[in-house]
C-alpha cells in the first residue's frame, strides 16, 4: 500500500470519523508547512465497521532523517490525534498492522504531491469524506495571510475497495 519504498510513513487515526470530519481541516492545518517541505503524498483508509479512518502521510525518508524521525513524529502528533508509525513497530506487529488491521479498511484514496500549492492531506481527507459520508465535504478554512495553502477541492472518484 505504499507509494514508495523510500518513504517514512506516519498514520493518523481519525475516530469516530463521521464526528471529526467537520473539524479535520482545522485540526490538520498545522501540518501544511511540514507537508509542503517533506511530504511526497498521502493516503486515506476508512473502515465502516470501526467508523475509523487512517490518514497516512508519506514523508521523504532522507528529509525525515534530516529533521529527525522522533521530532517529525512529535510534530504530527501535535494535532491531537493518535498516530501510528509502522517503522517503529517490531516486524511481527508491523506485518499484523498491514496484513490484518489495514485489511479491515475497505475504502482507499491517495494523492501524490504536485507543485500546485494544494495540500494532499486536505485532498485525501476531503476525498475520503466525500466517498464514505454521502458526499459531505469538509468546510473550508479561509487562510489568514496567504492563499498558498488554500485547497481547491477535487471531486474525482479515486476510492477503491481494498482486496479482502
Amino acid at each position: 500500500m505504499t507509494m514508495a519504498t523510500d518513504s517514512f510513513d506516519i498514520y493518523i487515526l481519525m475516530r469516530p470519523f463521521g464526528e471529526v470530519v467537520p473539524e479535520l481541516r482545522r485540526m490538520l492545518s498545522p501540518l501544511h508547512d511540514l507537508e509542503q517541505k517533506l511530504a511526497v503524498g498521502a493516503e486515506g483508509y476508512y473502515s465502516p465497521t470501526l467508523d475509523a479512518a487512517l490518514l497516512a502521510i508519506r514523508f521523504d525518508r532522507r528529509l525525515a532523517a534530516s529533521v529527525g524521525r522522533s521530532r517529525l513524529r512529535s510534530l504530527v502528533a501535535s494535532v491531537g490525534m493518535p498516530t501510528i508509525t509502522p517503522d517503529d513497530m517490531p516486524f511481527e506487529r508491523r506485518c499484523e498492522f498491514f496484513l490484518e488491521h489495514l485489511a479491515t479498511y475497505t475504502t482507499y484514496v491517495q494523492r501524490y504531491r504536485e507543485d500546485n500549492g494544494e495540500s494532499v492531506i486536505d485532498e485525501v481527507v476531503t476525498s475520503l469524506a466525500d466517498h464514505v459520508l454521502d458526499g459531505i465535504v469538509m468546510p473550508r478554512i479561509e487562510p489568514k495571510v496567504s492563499t498558498k495553502f488554500c485547497v481547491k477541492p477535487r471531486f474525482e472518484r479515486l476510492a477503491t475497495p481494498l482486496p479482502r
